[in-house]
């Protein structure tokens, strides 16, 4: 995460130095055999740059909010990222999704996602990766109408009988 700020040169804004800081606070890294030049961490390994980044700005953000610092007004290259993410927030909570981005529950989120969207969570994430905001929420609202109409409900497969009355006896 030493890489220079996008779009700055021999200049440093506290926000992107905010972002970094959060970079390597975040995502945990779990060590393959080997790590290529630049590791990523497990959560924007698995969701991609536009989940990664999107979330790191997101936190950044609120951090610089609570502390009111301002972001800057003229460079925001992460602000494709940002609006799809605080939908997943808002929609999975932000505890969900904390977990994952902190501490690498990457499971535990992708298993919410699929029970609620199947597999098309990952055109939200594709949409994102390649900065396509408005796609990526409107692919986002699309799944929510599917899921309100009980398209995506996932109950266990197979014939479960109803409990008996009797259960707690037994």
């Amino acid at each position: 995460y030493t890489v220079e700020a996008p779009g700055l040169r021999d200049a440093t804004r506290v926000q992107y130095a905010l972002h970094e800081a959060v970079h390597v606070l975040a995502h945990p890294v779990v060590p393959p055999k080997s790590c290529p030049r630049i590791c990523l961490g497990t959560f924007q390994a698995k969701y991609g740059t536009g989940f990664g980044e999107g979330a790191t700005q997101v936190i950044t953000e609120s951090i610089m909010n609570d502390q009111n610092i301002s972001r800057y007004y003229r460079d925001q290259p992460y602000e494709a990222f940002t609006a799809p993410v605080r939908e997943i927030i808002r929609i999975f909570s932000l505890d969900k999704f904390a977990r994952a981005y902190f501490w690498g529950e990457i499971d535990e989120f992708t298993k919410i996602m699929e029970a609620r969207w199947g597999d098309a969570w990952r055109n939200v994430a594709n949409f994102t990766s390649a900065k396509e905001t408005k796609l990526a929420l409107a692919e986002i609202t699309r799944l929510e109408a599917a899921h309100q109409q009980g398209i995506w409900n996932r109950g266990p497969k197979g014939d479960f009988p109803s409990p008996s009355r009797f259960s707690r006896i037994a």
